[in-house]
């Protein structure tokens, strides 16, 4: 592992431990990240990380409704569905109109508890 990917690494779980923390108090987490492309990977080391550990249902809404599980898998971007089924979502300028409003949507509305964002 090169010393760029270990320090990203730490920073990762830098941020895991950050947020995890704040959803144990019940708080919605927002990250920020410098790249478009590492919305999508902090979320996913998120997902497997929380996984690994056994916390995967920190990341998850209590009283998810139908209607907010159906538009959460209406998402035109390949993996957003999949990481909003774990909680997690992901906002960027690259991403189409339709994804950005309803990841906005479903963040404002306490659905998604944790938001990765440029």
């Amino acid at each position: 592992m090169s010393p760029k990917d270990k320090k990203d690494l730490m920073l990762d779980l830098l941020a895991y431990e950050e947020v995890t923390k704040n959803l144990r108090l019940g708080y919605q987490v927002m990250v920020f990240v410098h790249a478009r492309k590492q919305t999508v990977n902090v979320a996913k080391f998120f997902s497997e990380e929380a996984s690994r550990r056994g916390e995967s249902e920190l990341f998850r809404p209590v009283d998810l409704p139908q209607e907010a599980r159906k538009k959460g898998t209406t998402f035109k971007g390949r993996e957003l569905a999949s990481l909003f089924r774990d909680g997690l979502a992901c906002h960027h300028g690259g991403l189409i109109r339709y994804d950005r409003t309803t990841t906005e949507d479903l963040f404002r509305d306490g659905y998604a508890l944790s938001l990765i964002h440029i």
